[in-house]
């Protein structure tokens, strides 16, 4: 999404709702690779776009919003980080993990010790699939608005 490149990452988000949220993630309408980036994409805009959300009770919505379609999406993944990056989906997963988290953060009853095993599970993941250290992982969340 043209979108992403400049930081609109609240127009990214709704031009990727109205293209992808009627579909069958698990009979796919696109060719894998265009709808594993659309994916990716969407994932992308939603977690950032609730990382610079101001209002709590907003930013709370948009996480919650980017848990979901998080949930939709780890229904249909391999269940293995290391499957799903040998299938190019690697970041989709960490994403999307990374959105589950961050709802654990900001729902109404946090659920911290959750949350933290998530985060555990996506740095082990970054480092085991992508070859990338923890502390690149603990960057990368911080630089998704991710206290860690």
């Amino acid at each position: 999404s043209k979108h992403l490149s400049f930081g609109r990452y609240t127009e990214a988000a709704a031009a990727a709702e109205q293209l992808l949220a009627d579909l069958d993630f698990a009979k796919p309408r696109f060719e894998r690779r265009f709808q594993g980036d659309a994916l990716h994409d969407w994932l992308f805009a939603l977690n950032f776009a609730a990382a610079e959300e101001h209002d709590p009770a907003e930013r709370r919505n948009k996480f919650i919003k980017a848990a979901q379609l998080a949930d939709r999406i780890l229904d249909v993944l391999p269940k293995s980080g290391e499957i799903c990056g040998f299938a190019g989906l690697g970041w989709l997963r960490w994403y999307s993990l990374l959105a589950q988290a961050n709802r654990c953060i900001h729902q109404e009853n946090p659920d911290l010790e959750r949350a933290k095993v998530l985060f555990d599970l996506v740095q082990s993941e970054t480092g085991d699939v992508y070859n990338v250290s923890k502390e690149r992982a603990r960057s990368a969340l911080r630089e998704a608005g991710v206290n860690v």
